[in-house]
């Protein structure tokens, strides 16, 4: 009988793993922003969209944020202190960072923003991160002023292929190469429709979520709505 339950509890157990990341849980908005973090000095909060990951020692950082009005993307990641800003600040303030930019196309940002806003708003408390892997890594998505992450997500569920096209782009601005987002839009279009799929409601024509797809023209299937 024991040796029963000891496999039914396994079986429950990697279901459950499995079941993990399916989607981003909600975040509490501008938490992670505060002045007395580090990372606030790489995420912009008049961004259209921005991805923030956090790895396992405290100060490493990386931060992608978009600006419609300039169609850039802008990342900035953390590093080593010069010998000579370590003399001036403390470990506490951390200021040093590398800054890239880059231009890309409407079409490329509607679909990121598709991408993100659709994985914000498709987050749910259902969904636990409560079985992180060992990395320990955070990822944060924001998007139409919402916030949603997930802890170090299995690399074939949802959240882990969204990190996965988020650190792709992430690389694409560092190296410069534009050309490589257009190389991840079939990945983009798919996980965007499988998110939308998970929406709980329509979004009517009055929600944030549509007002902004409207006023920046957006293109795509998740403005916002199940068409």
């Amino acid at each position: 009988m024991k040796r029963i339950l000891l496999v039914i509890a396994i079986l429950l157990g990697v279901v459950d793993m499995n079941a993990q990341h399916l989607l981003l849980m909600p975040y509490p908005h501008g938490q992670s922003l505060s002045a007395n973090h580090p990372e606030n000095v790489l995420l912009k909060y008049s961004s259209q969209f921005t991805y923030m990951e956090t790895g396992s020692f405290e100060y490493e950082i990386r931060g992608l944020s978009f600006d419609y009005s300039s169609m850039t993307l802008t990342l900035c990641e953390t590093r080593d202190p010069t010998p000579e800003e370590a003399k001036v600040f403390s470990a506490n303030e951390y200021p040093w960072h590398n800054k890239y930019e880059m231009k890309i196309t409407k079409e490329q940002a509607d679909a990121l923003f598709s991408l993100f806003t659709s994985a914000v708003f498709s987050s749910s408390y259902i969904d636990s991160d409560r079985i992180p892997t060992a990395d320990g890594c955070f990822y944060q998505f924001s998007a139409s002023h919402h916030d949603a992450a997930t802890t170090s997500p299995a690399s074939k569920t949802n959240c882990g292929r969204l990190v996965s096209v988020a650190r792709k782009v992430c690389q694409s601005v560092k190296n410069q190469t534009p050309e490589n987002i257009d190389a991840l839009m079939n990945e983009i279009k798919e996980l965007t429709n499988i998110f939308i799929s998970y929406y709980p409601f329509e979004f009517n024509k009055g929600s944030i979520i549509y007002h902004i797809h409207k006023k920046y023209k957006v293109k795509g299937p998740s403005v916002g709505l199940k068409l």
